[in-house]
């Protein structure tokens, strides 16, 4: 404290020193793999619910809203490759390897998510519902069903950014909500 009242006496500046630590490699390493954990779980879960139900629409998006609020804190919970994309070219997520790894455990977990559905439903449930996948109807043409994709798509994408990187929103409830009410919205616009 002498030390203290000398420098202010001889108005020598004090200096505090703030920086944080910031997290050695191996705990850089453990959070990646916990948040790619997180997004292929979270995905395996997605997929499998909403390919095994008959509430094609609401389902799906209730699910996400849970799933969202679960795994925020670890991964982002993008459950998609387009929005980790988009969080990677928002500047909001550190290195192309965790965009990569991101992505590929997503797909990886869909894959999982839509066997699990396979081997679960009886054969003619699971038929169907065309195995959980979306078909185009008789009336719509190919074009139409891509601009379609992308406009709901690009929607989606949007919310996601909007309600979750926005720093007033971080811990919001609003967040997963909002992306909830647009995934259902999207799956009954197609």
């Amino acid at each position: 404290m002498t030390e203290e009242k000398d420098n202010v006496a001889n108005n020598n500046e004090i200096v505090v020193d703030v920086r944080q630590e910031t997290p050695d490699e191996a705990s850089k390493l453990s959070n990646l793999a916990k948040a790619t954990f997180a997004e292929f779980l979270g995905t395996v879960i997605y997929v499998f619910l909403a390919t095994n139900t008959q509430y094609y629409s609401i389902s799906p998006a209730l699910v996400l809203v849970g799933l969202i609020i679960i795994f925020r804190n670890i991964s982002g919970a993008h459950f998609n490759p387009v929005i980790t994309l988009a969080v990677r070219m928002s500047g909001n997520m550190e290195g192309s390897k965790a965009m990569i790894l991101y992505s590929g455990f997503q797909l990886l977990g869909g894959m999982v998510g839509a066997a699990l559905s396979r081997i679960v439903l009886p054969h003619d449930n699971y038929m169907a519902h065309n195995g959980g996948a979306t078909t185009l109807s008789n009336t719509v043409e190919v074009p139409s069903a891509i601009a379609c994709e992308a406009i709901i798509t690009f929607v989606l994408v949007l919310t996601y950014l909007m309600s979750t990187l926005n720093k007033s929103n971080t811990h919001s409830v609003i967040s997963p909500v909002a992306i909830g009410f647009v995934a259902w919205a999207n799956i009954e616009a197609v």
